[in-house]
C-alpha cells in the first residue's frame, strides 16, 4: 500500500511540473521583443495558415509556451481576432501562423531583451522614416495610377458605363442596368492594379538603384584588379627600357595603395543600394495591408452593388404596389378601359407622345406603366415628353392606339357608364341626345362637363357649338339640329363630368349608331356595329309613331285615324317586334345581362299631337295604358319585363323650356339609373 501511494504522488508531482518542462519559444528574433506573451492555462491553441478556422493546422500552442512577437496587433477575421507569429514551427523555414483567444496571452517583461544602441535606434529611425517616405510615395503613384486607368476606362462614354447605355432611346433607372455593378468592379480592380503598379515601381526603383550601385561596385573591385595588373606590367616595362610605363607604375601604384579604401567604397556602394531597395521595397507592407484590411474593402465594393440590388428591390416592390394600387383603383371607380370606337377592351393600348414631326411611338413596346423606365413618369427619347404612368397622374390624358382596332383614343379615363340610343333611322335619337346632353352641360355648369375624344370620335364636328347653343337657348334651333347619324359611325359620344370631392370623374359613353343597322335585313348589320351592348347599362328605346311599323299591333281606331294623317315615306321602317330581336340577339351575343340593364321606352315628338292631351305625361300608368291600348305594345311590355326596370317618357327634343319634357329623362336615367349626381 505505502508503495502504491508513492506512485501516485510522484505521478501527481511529474503532472504539475510538466507544464514548466515541455514548454518552448515560439517567434523570431526574442532579443527584439521587450515582452514576452505566455499561454494561460487551459486547451492548446491551434495555429493556423491563415486567420480562419479553415485555415490548415500548422502547430498547437500548449499552456506555458511562450511567444515573442513585436505586439498583439489584432486582424478580425471570420467572427474572431486573430494575432500573426512567425516561427520555423519545426519545418525548418520561417511561416507566419495565426492564433486567436486572445485572452490566453499573459504579457511579461522579456529578459531576453536587447534594447538598440544609439547608433541602432538611429539606423532605425532613419529606417523608419524612409518607410514613410516610401509610403507616402506609394500612396501618391496609388492615387495616380488609379486617376489614369479609371479616366482611360470612363473617357468613352463615362455616362452610359457608369450609370447604362440606351435601348433605342430608352434608359432604364440605373440600377437596373448592369453598368453601374460592372462599372463598381471596374474601379475596384483599377485600384488594386494602382496599388499593384506602384508597389512594382517603387520596387523597380529600388532595384534599378540597388543594381547600379553594385554595378558601381564590380566596377571598383574591377578598378582594384586592373591597377594591381596595370602596375605589375609596367614595372615590367619599364625594366625592359619602356620608360613610359613609370606613368602607370604610378596610377596603378596609387589605386594599388588605395585598394582598401576603394574596396570599402564599394561595400558601401551594394550596402546603400541593399538598404534603399529594402527601403523602398513594400511588398510585405501591402501584404500584411491586405491580409488586414481585405475584409473591410470587400465590404466597401459590395455595400453599393448590394445597395443598388437593395434599391431595384424596392423599386419593383413599390412598381407593383402602384399597379395594383391601380387596379383596386379601376375596380372601385369601375375603370374598364372601352375603346369608344370597337367597344373592346383597349388596353394594353400603344402610347405615343406627340412631337413636332406627328406622334411618336414608345419604342420597343414598352407599356406605359410604372416598372424600370419610371415609377411615375417615362421620358419619351424622341420627344423627351415625361410621359405619366398612371391614370392618377395623367395617362389618361396622352394620346393612345386601341390594342384590337388600332384606331386613336385621347379620351380621360374615368367610373365609365354606358347608355345605348336604340330605334329607327330618323327616329329622333341624335336629337334626343343633343337635348339630354345640352341640359347636363345645364345642370352641371360647363366647368364641370367637357367632351373628351373629340377630336376622333364625335359624331358632328359642329357637335360641341350646337350643344353649348341649345344648352344656352333651351331649345333646338334650325343651325343646332344635329347631322344623321352614318350607318359606318360606330363611335361614342363622351362625356367627362367631375365628381365633387372624388379624384374620378364619371366618363359617359352614349351610344348612337345609324338606326339601319337594327334592319335584319340589312347587311351592314354585324356584332361590330353594336358592340357597345357589351358595356350598356342603360337603354333608351325609341318607338317613333312615323318610322315605327306598328301594323301588327292591334292599335286603336284614333291612333290608326292619326298615322293615316301624319304618316310620311320613311327611310327604314322596322317593326317593333325587329328592333326587341336585334336588341335581345345583341345583348346575347356580347355576354351582357338584361337583367342588370334598365330599359327606357320613349315616344318622342310628342309636339306631333298622337298623344292626347288628357295624357299625364309624368304618369307611368297613363303612358303605359297609352302605349297598350292606343298602339297595341302590349306585347311590347311582355317582353321588356326581362330588364332590370322599365321606364317611360313621352319627349319633344325640339320643343322649348319644359315642353320638351327632358327632364324626367335627366332625373331618371342620368341620375337614378346611372347614378352620376349632377
Amino acid at each position: 500500500m505505502k508503495r502504491l501511494l508513492n506512485i501516485i504522488m510522484l505521478f501527481l508531482v511529474t503532472l504539475s511540473f510538466s507544464p514548466g518542462i515541455s514548454a518552448a519559444e515560439f517567434g523570431e528574433h526574442p532579443e527584439r521583443a521587450k515582452q514576452r506573451y505566455v499561454i494561460s492555462s487551459g486547451k492548446k491553441l491551434n495555429v493556423r495558415t491563415k486567420p480562419s478556422t479553415k485555415g490548415k493546422l500548422i502547430y498547437q500552442l500548449r499552456p506555458g509556451d511562450v511567444v515573442y512577437i513585436d505586439s498583439l496587433r489584432v486582424t478580425s477575421a471570420g467572427g474572431y481576432d486573430w494575432i500573426s507569429i512567425t516561427d520555423k514551427w519545426g519545418q525548418g523555414f520561417p511561416q507566419a501562423g495565426y492564433v486567436t483567444n486572445l485572452n490566453r496571452f499573459v504579457a511579461e517583461d522579456n529578459p531576453l531583451y536587447d534594447p538598440p544602441t544609439e547608433e541602432q535606434k538611429k539606423i532605425e529611425d532613419a529606417v523608419e522614416s524612409s518607410q514613410k517616405v516610401a509610403k507616402w510615395i506609394m500612396l501618391v503613384l496609388s492615387i495616380i495610377f488609379a486617376i489614369w486607368f479609371i479616366w482611360a476606362y470612363f473617357a468613352e462614354e463615362g455616362k452610359e458605363k457608369l450609370i447604362g447605355y440606351k435601348d433605342n432611346g430608352m434608359r432604364r433607372t440605373f440600377f437596373f442596368n448592369a453598368q453601374p455593378y460592372t462599372a463598381i468592379i471596374y474601379i475596384t480592380l483599377f485600384l488594386v492594379a494602382a496599388i499593384a503598379a506602384s508597389v512594382v515601381s517603387l520596387i523597380a526603383v529600388g532595384g534599378v538603384v540597388f543594381v547600379l550601385l553594385w554595378i558601381v561596385k564590380i566596377l571598383c573591385y574591377a578598378l582594384v584588379w586592373i591597377g594591381i595588373i596595370m602596375c605589375i606590367l609596367c614595372v615590367i616595362g619599364t625594366i625592359g627600357g619602356a620608360l613610359v610605363c613609370i606613368v602607370g607604375i604610378i596610377i596603378g601604384g596609387l589605386i594599388w595603395y588605395y585598394d582598401d579604401a576603394i574596396e570599402s567604397f564599394a561595400e558601401a556602394c551594394a550596402d546603400t543600394g541593399l538598404n534603399f531597395f529594402n527601403e523602398f521595397n513594400i511588398f510585405g507592407f501591402t501584404v500584411d495591408m491586405a491580409v488586414e484590411y481585405w475584409q473591410p474593402a470587400l465590404i466597401a465594393v459590395a455595400t453599393p452593388i448590394v445597395l443598388f440590388l437593395a434599391l431595384a428591390v424596392i423599386w419593383l416592390l413599390a412598381a407593383g404596389a402602384l399597379i395594383l394600387f391601380e387596379k383596386i383603383m379601376t375596380k372601385r371607380y369601375s375603370i374598364k378601359h372601352p375603346c369608344p370606337h370597337c367597344h373592346q377592351p383597349s388596353e394594353p393600348a400603344t402610347y405615343m407622345s406627340k412631337g413636332p414631326d406627328g406622334y411618336e411611338y414608345i419604342p420597343n413596346d414598352i407599356q406605359l406603366r410604372p416598372g424600370m423606365y419610371g415609377l411615375f413618369h417615362i421620358t419619351h427619347p424622341v420627344t423627351e415628353e415625361r410621359m405619366p404612368t398612371m391614370i392618377l397622374n395623367g395617362r389618361d390624358k396622352m394620346p393612345r392606339e386601341c390594342a384590337n382596332c388600332g384606331k386613336r383614343i385621347q379620351a380621360d379615363e374615368g367610373t365609365e357608364l354606358h347608355l345605348a340610343m336604340v330605334g329607327t333611322a330618323q327616329s329622333g335619337k341624335s336629337t334626343l341626345t343633343y337635348r339630354m346632353i345640352a341640359e347636363i352641360f345645364s345642370r352641371a355648369g360647363e366647368d364641370k362637363v367637357d367632351f373628351t375624344d373629340a377630336r376622333d370620335t364625335i359624331k358632328d364636328r359642329e357637335m360641341v357649338r350646337k350643344i353649348k347653343s341649345i344648352s344656352k337657348r333651351g331649345y333646338i334651333a334650325d343651325d343646332d339640329m344635329p347631322a344623321k347619324t352614318a350607318t359606318n359611325d360606330l363611335a361614342s359620344t363622351q362625356l367627362i363630368i367631375k365628381r365633387n370631392h372624388m379624384p374620378v370623374p364619371y366618363r359617359l359613353f352614349i351610344n348612337d349608331v345609324g338606326g339601319e343597322l337594327f334592319d335584319p335585313e340589312n347587311k351592314a348589320q354585324s356584332s361590330n356595329a353594336t358592340r357597345y351592348f357589351r358595356n350598356v347599362d342603360t337603354i333608351l328605346m325609341m318607338i317613333d309613331p312615323i318610322t315605327t311599323d306598328l301594323s301588327d299591333c292591334d292599335t286603336s281606331d284614333a291612333y290608326t285615324e292619326w298615322l293615316t294623317r301624319f304618316d310620311k315615306d320613311a327611310a327604314v321602317k322596322l317593326r317593333i317586334k325587329d328592333i326587341q330581336d336585334t336588341i335581345d340577339n345583341q345583348i346575347q351575343q356580347h355576354g351582357n345581362n338584361p337583367k342588370r340593364i334598365h330599359l327606357n321606352l320613349v315616344l318622342p315628338k310628342k309636339d306631333l299631337g298622337y298623344i292626347p292631351g288628357d295624357i299625364n305625361l309624368d304618369s307611368q300608368e297613363d303612358l303605359k295604358r297609352y302605349m297598350i291600348e292606343e298602339m297595341g305594345l302590349g306585347d311590347l311590355f311582355n317582353w321588356a319585363s326581362k330588364f332590370a326596370s322599365i321606364t317611360l317618357y313621352a319627349v319633344g327634343a325640339t320643343s322649348k323650356g319644359k315642353d320638351s319634357n327632358i327632364s324626367p329623362i335627366i332625373d331618371k336615367v342620368i341620375v337614378n339609373q346611372l347614378g352620376i349626381k349632377i
